[in-house]
């Protein structure tokens, strides 16, 4: 019984961790505000989109790997309990780069 009610709190307090930011799926964003820009502008806003992406990408797994210490130690995910989880911020940026793609394919962009 009390091997039970441990992995089932282990089970929760993992849960509650941070996701990797391979695993979170993007937000939707509109192309629209693409759509007066230029091939070179929209190449730039990728280039500028993919550098903020993986900036707030290496943030959130530093936030993962707290909480993955913070379970350990304390069974606690430290890192999402102090609202430092960037999920949202990840999402939207690989969405802002989904959005982009978009653009470029419809400006027919090389």
């Amino acid at each position: 019984m009390r091997r039970v009610l441990l992995f089932t709190v282990a089970g929760i307090s993992l849960s509650a961790c941070a996701k990797a930011p391979e695993a979170i799926q993007a937000a939707y964003v509109d192309d629209a505000q693409f759509s007066a820009s230029s091939c070179r502008q929209l190449a730039e806003a990728y280039t500028a989109a993919t550098e903020r992406l993986l900036q707030t990408s290496n943030e959130q797994s530093a936030i993962r790997q707290k909480d993955t210490v913070g379970v350990a130690l304390i069974g606690v995910p430290v890192g999402s309990l102090a609202n430092d989880d960037l999920e949202p911020k990840v999402a939207a940026l690989k969405g802002e780069q989904d959005a982009i793609k978009r653009s470029q394919v419809s400006h027919r962009c090389s």
